[in-house]
């Protein structure tokens, strides 16, 4: 496509929904199954510092997007297991 000469075109209808709370959890759900935190320096995957949960600090870029600043997430905790 030559954006400087684009094709003319016609909306001719739009549409929009709402996600339910249950309809975000199923799209959005990263499971931790990995206990370790950080190897070799780096985030472990299926970890808490998981990159597919989002950049953990300023200087990390987002792995859905590699643009993002600040992406929206959140961890819901289900099931914690310390060993003191």
């Amino acid at each position: 496509m030559n954006v400087a000469h684009p094709l003319p075109s016609t909306v001719t209808s739009v549409s929009f929904s709402f996600l339910t709370s249950e309809d975000i959890r199923q799209i959005s759900v990263k499971q931790i199954t990995n206990p370790g935190v950080f190897g070799d320096g780096r985030p472990i995957i299926n970890g808490l510092y998981d990159p597919a949960l989002g950049p953990s600090d300023r200087s990390d870029v987002c792995v859905h997007t590699s643009h993002c600043l600040n992406c929206l997430n959140s961890r819901e905790i289900t099931d914690v297991q310390l060993a003191i």
